[in-house]
């Protein structure tokens, strides 16, 4: 893991993971996205939309998320709860962003038992968008003229 002055190696001892999550873990992180390994804090995110819209926005604010050891990783098909514990056993930095909808509620619900529901540390690793997904907060948040264009609505029906 990458910290200030030093990259900090560490390793998972024999109790680290059950089987079934070391199996996760190994196929989402060690195949997919091996430098996740090397961040200094994942933002664990519920899809796909998430992960291109974070990261276009990201850069476009000129933050550059690989160079500031920021990955950003798609947790739907891994499981929450094994990369959270991944992370944690790792030293590295997380936080989840889920929606609004009744599987975001669900995963919200995760973070909280892995926190044993401390509000303070809930505050620092937890965000649940106020609208049913990304799609519908960028569209209530100012971007709904972008969605008409793209899906070529008339004037008249917007």
């Amino acid at each position: 893991m990458r910290e200030s002055s030093r990259v900090a190696a560490w390793r998972l001892g024999p109790s680290g993971l059950s089987t079934e999550d070391s199996r996760r873990i190994s196929f989402h992180i060690r195949f997919n996205r091996p430098s996740s390994l090397f961040a200094r804090c994942w933002l664990l995110v519920e899809g796909e939309t998430e992960t291109w819209v974070i990261n276009e926005l990201a850069r476009q604010c000129g933050h550059h998320f690989d160079a500031e050891g920021i990955k950003v990783i798609e947790f739907a098909q891994s499981g929450l709860k094994p990369l959270v514990k991944f992370a944690r056993r790792m030293g590295i930095e997380w936080h989840v962003l889920v929606d609004g909808d009744e599987a975001g509620k669900k995963y919200a619900a995760t973070v909280r038992s892995l926190l044993n529901n401390d509000r303070e540390a809930e505050r620092e690793h937890l965000t649940a968008l106020p609208a049913l997904d990304m799609e519908h907060f960028m569209y209530r948040q100012g971007f709904s003229d972008v969605f008409h264009r793209v899906a070529q609505i008339p004037e008249m029906y917007r």
